[in-house]
């Protein structure tokens, strides 16, 4: 699997409180690969998110199960910390933000 085809995945994965995927919130830090287990490394929108173990699963199962992926691993980083810089311009509009 590839970081793209990873992260067309992901973006199946919505933020309960925003409805926005992961991937346009800017949540998906780094995406790393090794001999058939992807651990993907997240943000949260903020220190000590009551939704950070309920994405984390949700992550993960976007991936697990997929051609090739043996394991998956998600860990949740407290840095750096996520901004709404991090959120891409087409789910920007979605939030009404300029």
């Amino acid at each position: 699997m590839s970081k793209e085809e990873a992260l067309q995945h992901l973006s199946s994965v919505l933020d309960p409180e925003l409805g926005i995927n992961v991937v346009d919130l800017g949540l998906i830090e780094d995406i790393r690969f090794q001999e058939g287990s992807i651990h993907v490394l997240m943000l949260v929108t903020t220190p000590g998110c009551p939704m950070q173990e309920t994405l984390a699963q949700a992550v993960k199962g976007a991936l697990e199960g997929r051609p090739g992926v043996d394991a998956v691993r998600v860990t949740v980083l407290s840095e750096p910390m996520w901004t709404p810089a991090r959120i891409s311009s087409g789910a920007r509009a979605l939030l009404g933000w300029r």
